[in-house]
């Protein structure tokens, strides 16, 4: 038995003649190799089946032995398959595939008692090495577009002409599992709460090349995605839905919308700390920055407001939506508030008045209040929910607080350099800075104003009496006189040592004697303050006022109208003192004339 098995790879040595006619002529005629086993190994062979038997006799193609020793046994069909290496019989690496039948030799009988000897193996071989690579390369193809399409989606899709999931990748998506995607109609999972998408990727019938759109998770919550998908069409292209991948980018687009949110919050504090910053003029700068803070925040009306410790608040800035002429006045709930609020305060106090909400977040400089932004929301009895934590107001608070201190130093600076250090009424310069202006606002509208030029009589005794300190409280109660009754419009001044100089504004002849009259009957307080009771203790103060009605009608310069004035002063000291003298237009006094 084991000498027949080895014999089965070597050449037969029966002759051709007994082997039978029809099977030479079959295996002659196949176009790929054909081999004829006996008991003792291979009959014969076609010119195909060449590099076949050079394996053979290589001890290569095992499986070949084998099947043919099996199909000689058992005298039933088989087929097999076996590999041969490159370099046997031929450069390439080769596969075969084998088909074989059983046959008798010629002669031989049919019964089931017949000699093994007798029985033969036909087998034919097919070349398989080709159809082996494309399936291998069509397997790996397979796995290469299905890992690339898990690497560059979430899940992949197909729906069928009503828009309802037919197919859903293994993993599911959204929260979802396949198997509850799957007849599940995909109109479900758009989220309409932004408005209808520009394209509707699970029913198109046009390419889509990654699109965003909004869906909802299996949690109700929004999940924002990216979505390509292709029509799918039959071979008698009748369109039978969709099919595509979606990438839930959720996380990536909530945190470039929180990014974009922090750009567009620096940008908008940028800009209000450049409104306070870009020019000198604070009424310019406050409005530019409340306009800012309304239109970044939707509020109907914004206010900056300043505060001192002493209660007095002053409107900065404002802008109203609907026009500054429909601003609402600040409320008396309001200034309240802010008077009360202590320099801890830092976040916005709601208040609710008559069917408005009123925002004040207060502005602090050097651990104190100075002053509020003040914003008001139409109809909205509870603070809204903002893109992010801080409301703007909130946020620029500390800069505004900034900006109010550098305005109220620079206001206190200006103020300096403009009044009296004694006094607290204008200086020169300060005064006539302001009538130049007061005389151009004259000569546009045509009305007349007057200037009181006025010294105090009898002040040097004061000082050489009772001393400077005593003077200077001279000084400023006279100053205190001189400002009583004052109007809007009216100017005060101290020109130097016992000058002072008033500008009544819209005045006449009879309303600059009125006042002038005023004047020189209060200076009893002022002469009992100082310890003058009687003329015989010391000579009594008193006022020498010189009157000239500016005239817009002389066009009279500024010069010529203090002269005037300066001239009646001087008149009136001549007359006695402690009186007023008028000085018609065109009467100036020579300087030498004066004492």
């Amino acid at each position: 038995m084991r000498s027949s098995r080895v014999a089965l790879w070597r050449r037969a040595t029966t002759p051709e003649s007994e082997i039978g006619a029809n099977f030479e002529t079959i295996i002659s005629g196949f176009p790929g190799p054909a081999l004829i086993f006996g008991a003792a190994g291979i009959i014969h062979s076609n010119a195909s089946a060449k590099r076949l038997v050079s394996a053979l006799a290589q001890d290569h193609a095992k499986e070949l032995r084998l099947l043919a020793a099996s199909i000689i046994a058992s005298a039933q069909p088989a087929i097999g398959q076996t590999l041969i290496p490159a370099g046997i019989g031929g450069a390439e690496r080769v596969v075969y595939h084998f088909t074989g039948l059983p046959a008798r030799q010629s002669g031989a009988t049919t019964s089931t008692n017949a000699n093994l000897q007798d029985n033969m193996a036909v087998i034919f071989a097919r070349d398989v090495s080709v159809e082996q690579a494309m399936r291998l390369a069509l397997v790996q193809s397979r796995d290469l577009y299905r890992d690339l399409a898990r690497c560059s989606s979430d899940f992949s899709w197909q729906t069928d002409e009503n828009g309802v999931f037919s197919f859903v990748s293994a993993k599911g998506a959204l929260g979802y599992s396949a198997k509850a995607l799957n007849g599940k109609s995909s109109i479900e999972l758009i989220d309409l709460g932004e408005g209808l998408p520009t394209a509707m990727p699970f029913v198109t019938r046009e390419p889509i090349d990654e699109i965003p759109l909004t869906l909802t998770g299996a949690d109700g919550e929004r999940r924002y995605c990216v979505i390509s998908a292709l029509p799918n069409f039959s071979r008698d292209g009748e369109w039978r839905g969709a099919r595509g991948v979606c990438k839930d980018i959720t996380e990536s687009h909530l945190r470039q919308r929180a990014l974009d949110r922090l750009r567009r919050r620096e940008d908008q504090i940028r800009a209000v700390v450049d409104a306070t910053n870009r020019t000198l003029d604070p009424d310019v700068a406050y409005a530019d920055a409340a306009q800012i803070i309304a239109h970044a925040s939707d509020v109907a009306q914004t206010t900056i407001l300043s505060v001192t410790p002493d209660g007095q608040i002053t409107l900065l800035g404002e802008y109203c939506a609907t026009g500054p002429d429909r601003a609402t006045p600040l409320p008396d709930p309001v200034a309240a508030k802010l008077r009360a609020l202590s320099a801890n305060s830092n976040a916005s106090e709601i208040m609710t008045i008559g069917g408005q909400t009123h925002l004040l977040t207060p502005t602090s400089h050097g651990g104190r209040v100075n002053g509020a932004i003040w914003a008001i929301r139409p109809e909205q009895p509870t603070m809204p929910e903002m893109d992010s934590d801080t409301p703007l107001w909130e946020a620029v608070a500390a800069n505004i607080g900034i900006a109010i201190a550098h305005t109220n130093q620079l206001a206190l600076l200006e103020s300096q350099s403009r009044t009296d250090e004694l006094t607290g009424l204008l200086n020169r310069r300060a005064f006539m800075g302001d009538l130049s202006k007061r005389l151009a606002h004259q000569a546009r509208t045509g009305r007349t104003g007057v200037l009181l030029y006025i010294d105090l009589d009898n002040f040097k005794t004061v000082n050489d009496t009772f001393g400077h300190d005593a003077g200077d409280r001279v000084l400023c109660d006279v100053a205190g006189l001189l400002t009583s009754g004052s109007r809007i419009g009216d100017l005060c001044a101290r020109l130097g040592g016992d000058e002072f100089a008033l500008w009544l504004e819209d005045a006449s002849a009879q309303g600059a004697t009125a006042k002038a009259e005023h004047l020189l009957g209060n200076l009893g307080q002022i002469n009992a303050a100082a310890g003058i009771e009687e003329e015989s203790t010391l000579p009594r103060l008193g006022l020498s006022i010189g009157i000239a009605v500016a005239d817009p009608a002389n066009q009279e310069a500024q010069a010529e109208l203090l002269n005037r004035a300066d001239s009646a002063m001087y008149q009136a000291k001549r007359g006695g003192k402690n009186r007023f003298e008028f000085a018609h237009f065109g009467d100036i006094t020579d300087s030498c004339d004066k004492e």
